[in-house]
């Protein structure tokens, strides 16, 4: 059977319901807690930080390059200044393929 709706003033809020119709929507006593709003500016100065930033590139010293930092350059083979892929040996092996 539904009731008509109540107010209930220790909790503040109206029952439409019975609460036999919907045993799992019981409350408890306590009083509600309100989730507060972010403002404008909270959220603003939150996302500040969220911002992208460029891929770091350099040139090289001898053949004016760009490229990543930290990775090999693909134009002449060096890191660091040391010689570490040999190009024209991997150009070569292209060609014959």
């Amino acid at each position: 059977m539904l009731h008509p709706p109540r107010f209930n003033f220790e909790r503040g809020f109206l029952f439409i319901y019975d609460v036999a119709f919907f045993p799992q929507k019981r409350y408890s006593s306590g009083i509600m807690t309100v989730r507060m709003r972010h403002t404008h500016a909270h959220t603003a100065n939150r996302r500040s930080h969220h911002a992208l930033t460029g891929a770091p590139i350099t040139l090289e010293e001898g053949s004016k390059t760009p490229r990543l930092r930290h990775r090999v350059s693909l134009t002449t083979g060096t890191y660091r200044g040391k010689k570490v892929i040999d190009i024209v040996k991997k150009v070569e092996k292209k060609q014959k393929k």
